[in-house]
């Protein structure tokens, strides 16, 4: 992967997506590809995650990427 969710997502599912079914169990932000594979947006306890469901012998693999980094402070500046 290239650490960059969205950037994973859009390769494991050729560009093709949409939102996740209304009425799914996904949390709200969900992206689905045609090809089953979901992407669930980052959490203020976790960041975002690419689930891949299971394929013939390989089992349902979920890749996780890390929480992004606070926006700086303002006061920072």
């Amino acid at each position: 992967g290239t650490g960059d969710a969205g950037k994973d997502f859009g390769k494991l599912t050729g560009g093709k997506s949409g939102p996740a079914p209304e009425g799914s169990n996904y949390p709200e932000g969900t992206q689905v590809g045609d090809n089953g594979i979901a992407l669930r947006p980052g959490t203020d306890k976790a960041g975002p995650r690419i689930d891949i469901p299971a394929s013939g012998d390989k089992p349902h693999e979920t890749l996780h990427y890390p929480k992004p980094p606070p926006p700086p402070d303002e006061f920072d500046k």
